[in-house]
């Protein structure tokens, strides 16, 4: 295909809701784990679907300055641990000349959803003057690849891709392409998200698209199943 080689992953970071760190993730994963169970971030009382796949025992402060995680909403918190995790996987210590060489590339379907929230959470119960324009930068999507570039100390180009589910794929695809390309020599890429809010989950469960199967939770993902549901 042309351009240089791409040599391998040499490093990988995982927050999921089957484990935090590759050793959990790969443990819980090969062992057929189910990460879904009772939704408790908020009350799911009236919601048809009750259950979801959430991220739990996950302390941003293990990996942010705690004067930082409150700027950094939870997909944002969740990128920059697990791209922490990866350079730590991959025993790289990247110097200011080499940072130039670099780049960060996160895929995102819809940003910080909890930003959009709480602005118009607000904006309800406030009024117009009630909104914090601070909420504003943490909001757009490229706001998780600079916080990415800012604690790994990248001085890089900085990107974000929005593709749907499939955009941390893409952010993969391009960091290839561009390393190929010469563009740069490696990359720090991923996929997060961050979507369990009432406004997200009252969307999905109201267009069906979420499982049902409140009663046993740890069945309710078979995209293979005649019977499936969501």
């Amino acid at each position: 295909m042309g351009g240089r080689r791409v040599c391998c992953i040499t490093g990988i970071g995982v927050i999921s809701p089957i484990g935090i760190g590759v050793g959990a993730f790969f443990e819980n994963m090969i062992r057929g784990v189910s990460g879904i169970g009772p939704l408790t971030r908020f009350d799911p009382v009236h919601y048809g679907s009750r259950i979801a796949a959430q991220v739990n025992d996950f302390d941003p402060s293990a990996y942010i300055h705690p004067k930082k995680v409150g700027w950094m909403y939870r997909a944002t918190q969740f990128a920059v641990a697990a791209g922490k995790m990866a350079l730590q996987d991959a025993g790289i210590e990247i110097s200011r000349e080499d940072a130039a060489r670099w780049a960060v590339i996160t895929g995102t379907s819809n940003s910080d959803f909890e930003a959009f929230a709480q602005v118009t959470n607000t904006l309800a119960s406030n009024g117009v003057s009630g909104v914090d324009p601070s909420l504003g930068p943490p909001s757009i999507q490229i706001s998780t690849a600079a916080a990415l570039t800012v604690e790994l100390r990248l001085h890089c180009e900085a990107m974000t891709l929005s593709a749907g589910c499939c955009s941390g794929l893409y952010a993969v695809g391009e960091a290839l392409r561009q390393i190929r390309a010469g563009l740069i020599d490696a990359a720090v890429v991923g996929g997060t998200e961050a979507p369990i809010i009432p406004q997200v989950h009252a969307l999905l469960s109201n267009a069906h698209a979420l499982s049902t199967r409140n009663d046993e939770p740890a069945r309710a993902s078979r995209p293979f199943y005649r019977a499936r549901d969501g």
